[in-house]
């Protein structure tokens, strides 16, 4: 049985060769003082990329152990989030990256990466960083970027997004003020204290004179600022961390109480501090990246040598993808904590 192994193992080296320049990228890549050197790694390595539904995934498994995962949202058209010069380009969000507790300090994290990138690119892609990423996800996946030289696109166009999104709110097709339900920025009567828009009292008056003021407020807003770019393929919805007030966040504050103070200042911003703001989250890079042809051809060297997609069944690839969520959820809950931060490790 032994000889049986060591010959198949033999057979595995002898069928995962890649150049000697994509090996010494390897070894920028992944901690080789883990394996017996690039080969060892290449054999005990497995790459399963698949998709699901508008989701890209990609597993990594050492030794048939499930080491890292990364997965994309493809961005349908009408998401945009396409700055030049690669607006013609689909764009891939980053989603969810992970490496299991085990194999840190592997570098599986940055691998896994960098290969997914270069799938991306290689298919015709480029990718971003997602909306509600951690500090540490979002920082190791473009500090791997910048390393293997990714160029970066212009930055998106946040206070475009922002416009577009108070006028298809507040507004119909015609311009007109078309009065939504909000019922959450409910102001209060004098008389009663209680609140004027509710399931249970209606004041009239007030009702029409918020009405009134807020349709003011929104427009004023709107006449205040210009896009950051005058196209509208980089208008693009900024990081979900992003608090408008305490405990409020920007996706979330369109409907809140708190949103007619939000406009108020930014009625007095101009366009680029309202731009710098939105962009203030440093977990969440304001770009997408494309990779030099020379750093596509090297991983997709090697994610030749390991893939192993084809030999696995549709439902061994659902398995794999529910592992891989699970794994996802036990390693930000062990590593990552209040608003996505990482967490301090222990000295």
């Amino acid at each position: 049985m032994k000889l049986i192994f060591e010959s198949w193992r033999r057979f595995i080296n002898e069928n995962t060769e890649i150049d000697k320049s994509t090996e010494r990228l390897l070894s920028m890549l992944i901690n080789l003082k883990k394996f017996k050197g690039s080969k060892d790694f290449l054999s005990r390595a497995k790459l399963i990329i698949y998709e699901e539904g508008a989701t890209l995934n990609f597993n990594l498994s050492i030794d048939g152990q499930l080491a890292g995962m990364a997965s994309y949202a493809v961005l349908e058209k009408q998401d945009n989030c396409r700055p030049k010069p690669y607006q013609n380009k689909k764009t891939y969000m980053l989603s969810n990256i992970a490496r299991e507790g085990s194999f840190k300090g592997y570098g599986i994290g940055r691998l896994i990466g960098f290969l997914s990138a270069c799938y991306v690119n290689s298919i015709g892609g480029s990718i971003t960083s997602d909306r509600d990423t951690s500090d540490k996800a979002g920082k190791q996946l473009v500090d791997s970027l910048k390393m293997v030289g990714a160029k970066q696109s212009e930055q998106f166009d946040y206070v475009g997004f922002f416009i577009d999104k108070l006028e298809r709110v507040f507004f119909d097709s015609k311009g007109q003020y078309r009065n939504p339900s909000l019922n959450n920025m409910a102001p209060t009567s004098d008389k009663t204290g209680k609140a004027a828009i509710t399931s249970d009292f209606h004041d009239d008056k007030l009702r029409a004179e918020f009405d009134k003021s807020f349709e003011k407020l929104v427009r004023k807003v709107i006449d205040n600022l210009k896009p950051i770019t005058p196209q509208v393929d980089d208008d693009c919805d900024p990081s979900s961390n992003i608090m408008v007030a305490s405990g409020v966040g920007f996706a979330r504050s369109f409907y809140k109480k708190e949103f007619p103070a939000f406009l108020e200042k930014v009625a007095t911003m101009s366009s680029q501090e309202l731009q710098d703001f939105l962009n203030s989250d440093d977990r969440v890079q304001g770009f997408t990246f494309v990779l030099p042809s020379d750093m596509i051809n090297a991983g997709k060297q090697i994610i030749k040598a390991i893939d192993k997609t084809s030999k696995m069944s549709d439902e061994e690839k659902e398995s794999l993808a529910l592992s891989a969520r699970n794994m996802f959820v036990l390693t930000y809950d062990a590593e990552i904590g209040k608003h996505g931060r990482a967490k301090e490790e222990e000295s």
